[in-house]
């Protein structure tokens, strides 16, 4: 393996198991021929807030709060995040 295989492997899963979430639906959600773009779009919103949550996470709150032994901050603020964009979402629907 290169190095940059070696240095940037957790980097790589992270973004082809995302790739993987947001393609499978596209690729086995409807077993016609046509696609049904509205659902496919819906689903994709969906994730695309899953994916926020993630990323808010992996970069704010986890070296910020976790890695700083502000544990009971850190459970705290995942909750408010995960209850707010679960309010977001039944808006958005």
């Amino acid at each position: 393996m290169t190095n940059f295989f070696k240095n940037n492997i957790e980097r790589i899963l992270v973004v082809l198991v995302w790739f993987l979430l947001f393609a499978i639906p596209l690729l086995f959600g409807n077993s016609g021929e046509e696609t049904d773009w509205l659902l496919l779009f819906k689903i994709w919103k969906e994730y695309s807030l899953l994916l926020l949550i993630f990323i808010i996470n992996r970069v704010v709150l986890m070296p910020h709060l976790f890695f700083k032994k502000k544990h009971l901050t850190y459970f705290v603020s995942v909750i408010a995040i995960i209850s707010i964009f679960s309010a977001l979402l039944l808006t958005i629907q």
